[in-house]
């Protein structure tokens, strides 16, 4: 079910008005009710897979919480790691690992044996990837090492936990939310909180704005470049880049402000995922705003353990972790060589900016301000950009050609008259126009927090914005669209 259909607004509403009839101790049964049946809308089978790892997550945490045995404790919880990763990989993983391997494979005994074949290559599993399986099981891993830390005690109530894992908002594309933050909510009497509900919908509006005006609309103008790798250089595919990474932004924060707004209206505050991610200057900066709730939990679980192992390293640990941990974290993206260049050239980034951080202060301190942060913020969008490529593109192939191709200003496929060419000047206008209104909302938000601001003034000027951007929706919006991007994750 898409978020942005009429079928969810129904649904949604439906769960709304039930949810606050209930009383306290039947309202997480709607919950986990609704949430099943939302999964279940695509392929009612594969609601075995979020359940086992439910399963596997709850009983590991009140197994290692009443074990006294330290030892059976590290078994019990190495144990569920392996079950929830082993979930992960064979959905996710088994048809990129197995056809790396025999490409390996075949590039030795070519090697050795002259090309003469010995072991053909299986037929690809084409096994369709549960949605939301990502999520699940890294809340269900961060459970288990919070209550294995001793951070958190284990959740008793089955239904509860489940609720926890398969909260519908969150289910496909997170946030990923901690124990701490989201079970001692399931366990508070939720009463109709007219502000939280009022802020839910105005989220849900430009949740729906940002995703159905401005990352529908810039999506189907810069796939021209996309999808002729070829023949685009220098200049449009870096014009081209820059908007998807504004592309990217608007849909998935779109989604997020859904997902937040939906829990906000039955009573829920769930992690903030981007913090103005865009004016971040540096790809350090940027990964602090972007997709926080994942980030942090790679910070916390992937990072941190790694760099505290190598610790006599030094500053070699630092960098070690950093290319470790972004290397999983493009895999985490997608089962391809692409998405792990995408995960490395982050780890690489962050490693020179942790090597030349005094020095970058040296000559930040010599600049003023203004100018070191239009520098720094420059750098960051090019360079996030540029490693879009390696995300966008539809083949790692692709995604190479293009990657040659990007600082080539010679010829007459890079420059500025092949801009207008590929996406005529209507079409720059276009994306120029809603780059720039996504944009300088973010900057007013940011700087004047725009939902008070509104707030003040009158009912009739409130609600005449209210109703130009839910009439901008229903007249420019494009809704026969594919998915959330981050939906495939």
């Amino acid at each position: 079910m898409k978020l942005f259909s009429l079928e969810y607004g129904l649904f949604l509403l439906s769960v709304f008005y039930i949810f606050y009839l209930l009383p306290h101790r039947h309202q997480w049964k709607l919950l986990l009710a609704a949430s099943l049946g939302f999964y279940m809308i695509t392929v009612p089978l594969y609601v075995v897979v979020p359940f086992t790892i439910c399963m596997v997550s709850y009983v590991a945490g009140l197994l290692i919480e009443n074990t006294g045995r330290n030892e059976w404790k590290k078994a019990i919880f190495i144990m569920s790691l392996m079950v929830n990763i082993g979930i992960l990989i064979f959905f996710k993983y088994v048809d990129f690992l197995t056809k790396s391997f025999f490409m390996a494979l075949g590039a030795l005994q070519s090697h050795f044996f002259q090309g003469s074949a010995f072991i053909a290559a299986p037929s690809p599993f084409n096994i369709l990837v549960p949605l939301g399986i990502s999520y699940i099981t890294f809340q269900g891993i961060g459970y288990t090492i919070e209550i294995y830390r001793g951070n958190h005690r284990a959740e008793k109530n089955m239904g509860l936990f489940f609720t926890y894992l398969m909260f519908f908002p969150k289910i496909y594309s997170g946030p990923i939310e901690r124990a701490h933050h989201f079970l001692p909510q399931l366990h508070e009497r939720k009463t109709l909180d007219y502000e939280l509900v009022s802020d839910g919908l105005k989220l849900i509006v430009w949740g729906l704005f940002k995703k159905l005006i401005i990352a529908e609309r810039l999506s189907k103008v810069i796939d021209i470049v996309f999808q002729n790798p070829d023949h685009y250089a220098g200049i449009p595919l870096i014009f081209a880049s820059v908007i998807f990474l504004v592309q990217l932004y608007a849909d998935f924060s779109g989604y997020t402000d859904i997902a937040i707004g939906s829990a906000n209206v039955l009573g829920f505050k769930l992690t903030a995922n981007f913090n103005f991610p865009l004016i971040a200057r540096s790809t350090t900066e940027l990964w602090r705003r972007w997709h926080i709730s994942l980030s942090t939990w790679f910070f916390e679980y992937v990072y941190n353990p790694i760099a505290i192992a190598k610790r006599e390293w030094n500053q070699w640990a630092v960098i070690y972790a950093s290319l470790v941990t972004f290397l999983i974290l493009g895999l985490w993206h997608g089962a391809s060589w692409k998405f792990v260049v995408f995960g490395l050239l982050q780890g690489v980034v962050l490693s020179a900016e942790f090597l030349t951080k005094k020095f970058r202060k040296i000559i930040s301190s010599k600049l003023p301000e203004v100018v070191n942060n239009c520098i720094g913020v420059m750098f960051t969008v090019l360079f996030f950009s540029f490693s879009l490529l390696f995300f966008k593109a539809g083949n790692f192939s692709d995604a190479a050609m293009m990657a040659r191709h990007y600082f080539i200003f010679t010829g007459d496929e890079s420059r500025i008259y092949s801009l207008f060419q590929a996406f005529k000047l209507s079409g720059v206008l276009k994306l120029t126009f809603l780059a720039g209104l996504l944009l300088a909302v973010e900057y007013l938000d940011r700087n004047f927090d725009l939902k008070k601001v509104i707030s003040r003034q009158a009912v009739v000027l409130r609600w005449l914005i209210y109703y130009m951007v839910i009439f901008a929706i229903l007249t420019f919006g494009k809704f026969q669209q594919e998915q959330f991007i981050y939906f495939k994750f």
